[in-house]
């Protein structure tokens, strides 16, 4: 994204008020996430292992703030039930790896 389209963006959403965020990896191409397969490479599509990882953690926190687990207010992000033991356990969402 060019840093002009990407200071408007944050313009528009600040006027708005919106709760938002933006992350930016730096030096990622297209398609960072997904390890190299056996075809020819497309330019501008690079996998970088270290932002896949930061990426993943990215989304797994996203989805624990946005959608945490109801029916007990003393959950934390990143928490769940154990229903067979009655005891909350970490959360474990496995690597895109």
């Amino acid at each position: 994204m060019p840093p002009a389209q990407r200071d408007a963006f944050t313009a528009e959403m600040q006027a708005a008020g919106i709760d938002w965020r933006l992350t930016v990896y730096g030096g990622a191409l297209h398609a960072f996430h997904h390890p190299p397969v056996d075809h020819p490479t497309v330019p501008g599509v690079g996998y970088h292992p270290q932002h896949a990882q930061r990426a993943w953690r990215d989304v797994v926190d996203l989805l624990a703030e946005c959608l945490p687990v109801t029916g007990d207010p003393g959950y934390e992000p990143g928490e769940q039930a154990d229903a067979r033991h009655g005891r909350r356990r970490a959360l474990t969402v496995p690597s895109p790896e």
